[in-house]
């Protein structure tokens, strides 16, 4: 057989050609290329097949014909499947070589057939597995520098769309990160200036961190690795949140095993709702528990507002945002009318004044702790624009 390896190359490609339609019905490998690659393969399994000891012969066999033919497929936009098949073929090929050239030798060497047969698998085995590795490689080294694959394949990972942990692990390495890293899933608000999400990226590589990003309808998602400087990943995100035409930017909590990117992915979203809109902060998850509330249920969080605070929120807008900032103010200050004056640069008078004008129109009093919870809720959920 190896003195016939010319006429069983030609055969080889003749059969993958009628017998696969991504080899017949595309043109992105020539009859050059397929030949040269049925030969070399070819050559390798007759060779492999001397060797009686299995370990010997698969320790001896050269993968280079088949690592050279799944890069080339791979580069050619040649499927895998077709790929697999073409060495499938050519296992037949020399299986059905072997039980006819049989009849013509020997009976004690027909009694090898079988052996030689099981053989040849073996090898076509080790074979399909040598090129399919070579193939992933190419279309990951392929795909790295490939945007659009680069989106798909975080898209994939945040949104839960890999079929297994293998195809997972593949969407990392396009991404090139790494898979036991720890990570958070941000999401950031859109800047007005229309900044794309590779300013994201650039921003944090900036501050030494890996990250990946894909743009959505209103916001930008990013896939960031927080496993080496914490502070870091910080000082990067709080970059975001501060750039020009800066907007909010919310933050999952951190994960390790790659089927938790979805529920990070939610938890960003939430998280990044829970900051005032127009504002330039970086939110994590869990840190506001009340905003996150009203977040989750914006029509509760609407008629909230609305019922306590409806009556502040009809004022003419001046007089609307001045009680409103004082209220804010109260709460952030502990109920101490004193130091709210003082922040606001007022009289003490004015604050209590002020005060006193929302206990009349709400029917709420500050003193009440039942009443002052009410209103807290309230004016978080008009801060969230619910109201």
């Amino acid at each position: 057989m190896a003195a016939d390896l010319a006429e069983l190359a030609h055969r080889l490609a003749e059969l993958i050609v009628t017998s696969d339609y991504a080899y017949a019905e595309t043109s992105k490998l020539s009859p050059v290329e397929l030949l040269q690659a049925c030969h070399d393969n070819l050559a390798t399994i007759l060779a492999g097949l001397g060797d009686a000891d299995d370990r010997t012969r698969l320790a001896r066999l050269d993968r280079r014909p088949a690592a050279m033919a799944g890069r080339l497929k791979a580069e050619r936009g040649v499927p895998l499947p077709a790929l697999l098949h073409a060495f499938r073929l050519a296992g037949r090929l020399v299986a059905e070589e072997l039980a006819a050239r049989s009849e013509a030798v020997d009976p004690a060497e027909a009694m090898l057939v079988p052996e030689l047969a099981a053989r040849t698998w073996a090898v076509i085995d080790e074979l399909s597995g040598a090129a399919a590795e070579a193939y992933a490689a190419a279309t990951v080294a392929h795909a790295r520098d490939d945007v659009a694959a680069r989106r798909r394949a975080l898209r994939a990972l945040v949104w839960g769309e890999a079929r297994d942990r293998a195809e997972l692990l593949q969407h990392l390495q396009v991404l090139r990160l790494e898979a036991r890293d720890h990570y958070v899933v941000v999401c950031a608000e859109r800047p007005g200036n229309g900044a794309d999400p590779a300013g994201a990226e650039q921003a944090l590589t900036r501050h030494g961190v890996r990250s990946a990003w894909c743009a959505e309808v209103r916001h930008d998602l990013g896939l960031v690795a927080v496993a080496e400087r914490p502070d870091r990943v910080a000082a990067g995100l709080s970059a975001l949140a501060t750039a020009p035409g800066a907007a909010r930017v919310g933050v999952s909590r951190p994960f390790v095993s790659l089927e938790d990117a979805p529920r990070a992915r939610r938890e960003a979203e939430l998280a990044l709702q829970t900051a005032p809109p127009g504002s330039a902060e970086v939110v994590r998850f869990g840190d506001r528990p009340t905003a996150l509330l009203l977040s989750r249920a914006p029509e509760g969080a609407h008629e909230l507002a609305r019922s306590v605070l409806g009556p502040v929120l009809d004022l003419p807008a001046e007089d609307r945002d001045a009680l409103l900032a004082t209220l804010g103010h109260w709460f952030d200050c502990d109920g101490s009318a004193t130091a709210v004056a003082r922040v606001q640069h007022f009289h003490r008078n004015t604050i209590h004044q002020r005060l006193r004008r929302i206990e009349q129109l709400t029917g709420r009093a500050c003193s009440r702790p039942v009443d002052a919870a009410e209103l807290h809720l309230a004016l978080q959920a008009v801060r969230l624009g619910h109201g």
